[in-house]
């Protein structure tokens, strides 16, 4: 019995050894390129009637700001290998008043490195959707790698109409990278 399984083990260390393998190329491993995709939140609110209004004195705050840094570009390695970037502002608005500003991405000294208007529309009864897409390019990527902030400023623009609704913002960037060697 002890014949009969040193045999069989001996018949398939041979088969293991001599059975056909193709060669590996190694060097195909230089030809790989990966291409992430990776969606980030970048800044969202809500906000409504009571919060443009100061409750001591009913005066309507007309502007609106946020701002939130922007960690995911503070890597050189990702900088470096950033080819394209999306861009996505979607506003909810259901006041009877529209809202003008802008996005606007800082440097480390809050200088301003690439600006993108906004434009929301009013409501006319309904909450009225906006949405807001911009494409960077290399060229773009460039101004906005020394970006570490991005700032969101709106400003009421008043008719008249009282001051009653929400509005609320929900953004995201798309990143577009590629990686070889």
């Amino acid at each position: 019995m002890k014949l009969n399984t040193i045999y069989s083990y001996f018949c398939l260390i041979t088969i293991l050894c001599v059975s056909c393998v193709e060669d590996i190329d190694l060097n195909q491993t230089e030809d790989i390129v990966l291409s992430p995709v990776v969606e980030l939140d970048l800044i969202f609110f809500n906000l409504d009637e009571t919060d443009l209004l100061d409750q001591d004195t009913g005066t309507v705050f007309s502007a609106i700001q946020d701002t939130t840094r922007l960690e995911f570009l503070d890597d050189s390695f990702i900088r470096d290998n950033l080819i394209r970037v999306d861009l996505v502002f979607e506003f909810e608005n259901s006041f009877n008043q529209s809202f003008s500003g802008e996005a606007v991405f800082l440097n480390e000294s809050n200088d301003p490195q690439y600006t993108i208007p906004i434009e929301v529309a009013s409501s006319q009864g309904n909450t009225e959707s906006t949405i807001i897409t911009q494409t960077l390019t290399q060229e773009d990527i460039l101004l906005l790698n020394n970006s570490n902030q991005l700032a969101i400023s709106l400003q009421l623009n008043e008719n008249g109409a009282p001051v009653l609704g929400a509005i609320a913002l929900q953004s995201k960037a798309t990143y577009y990278l590629v990686f070889n060697e």
